[in-house]
């Protein structure tokens, strides 16, 4: 039987002239909808990204929409380009400073329910006699204990705070990249990007730019999400990804030293600064959800534990307490990110912390 060549142009024809039709008219409809019907300006958080020297931070006043697999998501940017209302330095505010990445950020979850802002609100309400507190966020997804100790320089210390909390999470901690003071630098190699790599690049810059792919590809997240992770969360614990911690037991166990690993630095580094000028601090580390469910990966907190405490650092770690709740299943949304009811049971865990720390005297801090 001899294929009608004419017939298959035509078809094929039809099917990129329908395809063409659909996603301008989706585009258009798309756009009109995140107009007039979502307060701020919709796409991704990285496409406000502002850099100053060694630091960056998002765009200031302005609100960013984020399709997520969970939702849209609003994160309202205050006049220092974090989360949260604006900060006013003249003000007889007693601050309380939380350093992190995503997760102290909020990532996938409202602006409300971030555990900041929840601290904060039970703090004023519990001592209405000595309270007014403001606990300023100063925390970006993807921050690093580098990009930590450059907020921290540059504008932490500068609002007074009587506490600092910094929050790492496990891949804070990097093998050792930076040079020997007395080795000579050398130029680094040109780059190429795979075939791809270059794909990826242009995915992502297609998506950011279209309204109607950025739906598309989020109702697919949110199918594929609820189908998989949290299916898999509830019925087979032993399937979720531990690949992160697999990869971070094996960089501790490598290197030994402390030295070895970047990201022990830049804490101590932020420890003294903060001790220097009679700043309580103390740290926190937060687990992966995997965590909750296996003790296999324990060796990651009782490393950066032990760093801690050889250096008198204040150290706190949930993860006890997140193993022990009966609602464990529901502190995380995704791997690594908190839920509501998980910022909920943070805020909740770290409230009394915080009480003892702001009640001690600032010489006489304690390893926990």
């Amino acid at each position: 039987m001899k294929l009608n060549t004419v017939k298959i142009k035509r078809i094929i024809k039809n099917i990129l002239l329908y395809t063409l039709v659909v996603f301008i008219l989706g585009e258009f409809v798309t756009r009109v909808l995140d107009k007039y019907f979502v307060d701020g300006k919709v796409g991704s958080l990285y496409s406000y990204v502002v850099t100053s020297g060694d630091s960056w931070n998002f765009q200031p006043n302005i609100t960013v929409v984020q399709p997520e697999r969970y939702g849209d998501r609003s994160y309202s940017l205050n006049n220092y380009g974090y989360r949260g209302r604006d900060i006013v330095l003249e003000n007889n505010k007693r601050r309380i400073l939380f350093l992190g990445d995503s997760i102290t950020f909020g990532l996938g979850v409202k602006d409300s329910f971030v555990y900041p802002v929840l601290v904060e609100n039970a703090l004023n309400e519990n001592d209405k006699v000595n309270g007014n507190f403001e606990l300023i966020n100063l925390a970006l997804p993807s921050y690093s204990p580098y990009d930590e100790l450059a907020t921290l320089e540059k504008i932490g210390l500068g609002l007074r705070p009587e506490l600092i909390i910094l929050q790492l999470y496990m891949n804070d901690f990097q093998e050792m990249k930076k040079q020997n003071n007395n080795t000579p630098s050398i130029t680094p190699p040109l780059i190429r990007l795979s075939l791809s790599q270059r794909f990826f690049i242009l995915k992502e810059l297609i998506f950011s730019k279209s309204a109607f792919l950025r739906r598309v590809r989020q109702i697919c997240q949110m199918v594929t999400h609820r189908m998989f992770h949290d299916f898999r969360r509830t019925h087979f614990i032993n399937t979720l990804n531990d690949a992160e911690p697999k990869e971070r037991m094996e960089l501790f166990t490598s290197h030994p030293q402390d030295q070895e690993i970047d990201g022990f630095d830049d804490v101590e580094e932020m420890y003294r600064l903060a001790k220097e000028i009679h700043i309580n601090f103390l740290v926190v580390l937060t687990p992966n959800e995997v965590q909750l469910f296996k003790e296999d990966y324990d060796l990651i907190n009782e490393r950066v534990r032990t760093f801690c405490e050889q250096r008198n650092i204040p150290f706190y770690d949930p993860t006890d307490s997140m193993r022990s709740s009966n609602a464990k299943n529901n502190i995380f949304c995704d791997g690594l990110h908190l839920s509501e009811f998980g910022h909920k049971f943070f805020a909740d865990w770290i409230l009394p912390i915080i009480k003892n720390h702001l009640s001690a005297d600032k010489q006489q801090w304690t390893i926990h």
